[in-house]
């Protein structure tokens, strides 16, 4: 092969993640380009450089705002004693779209900028995290590793499932799955955290395999080694803990209706719902066979959806429809990803990589992704339940 048809290039990128100030080093070596060339990653940044800059007045506009249409609708709901009406549904829908995108800053608080948002992280855990059994320790490193190159796709990769390849049933069970996962997390946080720590090998499992927020069935996540993360860890378990035990003593002692618990259940069952059908049209294609990927092969495993209409912005909130972009630059914060987006499509009409990543719309990807060819239409993959 000559030698204009290999690229050999660095691209290296920091940014921040929570508490951590992470260095993703990406080497992209012996890269074969045939008849085209490979985007060059450090110009485009360049481009959209004043995208990445926090502006924390609308990340707590956004934040409280969310909170306070969630709550409000979800109390309107219970005072108002609309079971047997469509009003009251409609109310507990209403809600449910309002926590779910509060729920949803739960990955900013993965990339956001150290500082950047002072006490963000305690008031989205009092009014969101905690009172939805979602707390940020669930989330924080799976999603760490879903970035890393060496971890993406594979069994390690918890955010990752083979919905492209693997049988049509995943993608069934997967909802399915969705409907016992708040009863898990209830008996997790309620049971499991007292319990578990009589006992060694059962914390450690608690821990490992029953302490995560993602897709896969099987899973095994790592502890934290920072004293500092295992601290904040065990503040938003035990205060999940309190809460679960509070409202089953004020349950039982007719301080507040049984019907809130299958109110709150009701509302879980929407979140993850919505959450299931993002993940299915706006995140990856899914066809990874669990081997090593580059960097270009993760980023066209990926997707953005380009609809700017309402129903994309409430299965996709705080820019989550942009996702390839994220991954391609994950520093980039959510309310300046469409503009940098479509910055980057006008100024490099020659970069296919933004074009090829790209979808019209959840409709046309939720379609393209059942058509799909699989391997084998009777296997489903089981394992042990994700918490």
């Amino acid at each position: 092969m000559a030698p204009q048809d290999l690229a050999h290039f660095k691209f290296r990128f920091c940014y921040q993640i929570g508490d951590d100030l992470v260095t993703q080093k990406i080497l992209l070596s012996n890269y074969k380009i045939k008849n085209k060339q490979n985007p060059d990653f450090n110009k485009m940044k360049s481009e959209i450089r004043d995208l990445f800059n926090v502006k924390a007045y609308i990340y707590w506009c956004d934040l409280l705002l969310s909170v306070f249409f969630a709550w409000g609708l979800f109390i309107l709901a219970s005072v108002l004693s609309f079971e047997n009406t469509l009003y009251y549904y409609i109310l507990i829908l209403l809600s449910a779209v309002s926590f779910y995108r509060a729920i949803a800053f739960t990955h900013e608080l993965v990339h956001v900028k150290k500082g950047s948002l002072p006490w963000f992280h305690l008031i989205w855990h009092i009014f969101c995290g905690m009172p939805l059994l979602a707390p940020h320790f669930l989330y924080k490193s799976i999603h760490i590793s879903h970035h890393s190159r060496k971890d993406y796709g594979k069994n390690t990769d918890g955010e990752y499932i083979e919905f492209g390849t693997e049988s049509r049933w995943l993608i069934v069970l997967h909802f399915v799955y969705n409907l016992v996962i708040p009863i898990f997390s209830v008996f997790r946080f309620m049971i499991l955290t007292i319990v578990s720590f009589s006992n060694s090998k059962l914390r450690f499992l608690v821990m490992e395999k029953m302490s995560f927020m993602g897709l896969r069935f099987t899973f095994v996540r790592k502890l934290p080694r920072e004293k500092s993360d295992l601290f904040k860890w065990y503040c938003e378990e035990f205060s999940c803990c309190f809460l679960t035990w509070l409202v089953l003593v004020l349950i039982l002692f007719e301080k507040i209706p049984l019907k809130l618990f299958f109110q709150w259940y009701f509302v879980m069952i929407i979140i993850l719902t919505m959450n299931s059908l993002r993940s299915l049209g706006a995140t990856h294609w899914s066809k990874s066979t669990g081997n090593d990927m580059s960097f270009m092969d993760q980023i066209r495993d990926s997707l953005s959806v380009t609809s700017n209409s309402v129903f994309t912005h409430i299965f996709c909130p705080i820019g989550t429809q942009y996702h390839a972009l994220h991954h391609m630059f994950p520093g980039i914060p959510y309310h300046s990803l469409g503009r940098a987006y479509w910055r980057l499509v006008e100024k490099f009409p020659e970069e296919k990589i933004l074009t090829e990543t790209s979808s019209p719309s959840l409709w046309d990807t939720w379609k393209n992704i059942w058509f799909l060819p699989r391997k084998n239409d009777f296997l489903v993959k089981t394992g042990a339940f994700v918490l």
